[in-house]
C-alpha cells in the first residue's frame, strides 16, 4: 500500500497490515523457509514485542558457498556473503534483524551463519567479534519469491 497512488484508485480504501506477513512469510521465523532450505530442530532466537525475530537450527553440515547456492535457488539472486566460502555450516540463524546481540546471542548458540536481509554497519562489529559467517539475502528477493518458498500445504 505504501507505493499505490492514491489517484489511481478513486474511492477505493486500501488496508495493509505488513506484521503477519514479516512474520510468516519473509527472513525469520518461517517454517517453510525453514522446511526449504533443511532447517531442523528449530528455536526462536531475537524477540521483539514479544513475537520472535527468527529462528536457529540445525542444517546438514555443508560448506558456506553451498548453503548460499541454496538460499539464491529459493529466491532468485546470490546472496552476498561475509566468511570464507568454504566455512563448515552446521548451525544457522535466520533473522529478520541484524543487531549486535543478536548476532552474538546466534554465534553464543552455536550458529555458524546468521541469514538476514539486509547488513547492518552497526553489526559489523560483533561479526568480527565473533567470527560467525554471513548471508545477506536482500529484503527483496525473499518476498519476490514466495510462491516457490511456501508449499501448498503452509
Amino acid at each position: 500500500p505504501w507505493d499505490t497512488p492514491a489517484a489511481d484508485l478513486p474511492g477505493v480504501a486500501v488496508f495493509g497490515y505488513h506484521l503477519a506477513f514479516d512474520e510468516a512469510l519473509t527472513i525469520g521465523m518461517n517454517p517453510c523457509l525453514a522446511d526449504a532450505i533443511g532447517l531442523r530442530g528449530i528455536e526462536p532466537i531475537g524477540s521483539k514485542q514479544g513475537r520472535p525475530l527468527g529462528a536457529i537450527g540445525t542444517v546438514e553440515e555443508a560448506p558456506l558457498r553451498d548453503v548460499a547456492a541454496r538460499f539464491a535457488v529459493e529466491f532468485g539472486e546470490q546472496p552476498a556473503a561475509i566468511g570464507s566460502p568454504e566455512t563448515p555450516v552446521r548451525r544457522l540463524a535466520v533473522v529478520g534483524a541484524m543487531w549486535p546481540d543478536l548476532v552474538r546471542e546466534a554465534a553464543a548458540r552455536g550458529a555458524d551463519l546468521y541469514v538476514t536481509g539486509t547488513l547492518r554497519a552497526r553489526a559489523r562489529p560483533a561479526i568480527d567479534e565473533t567470527g560467525i559467517a554471513v548471508l545477506v539475502v536482500g529484503h527483496r528477493p525473499p518476498e519476490r519469491r514466495l510462491p516457490d518458498v511456501v508449499p501448498a500445504d503452509h
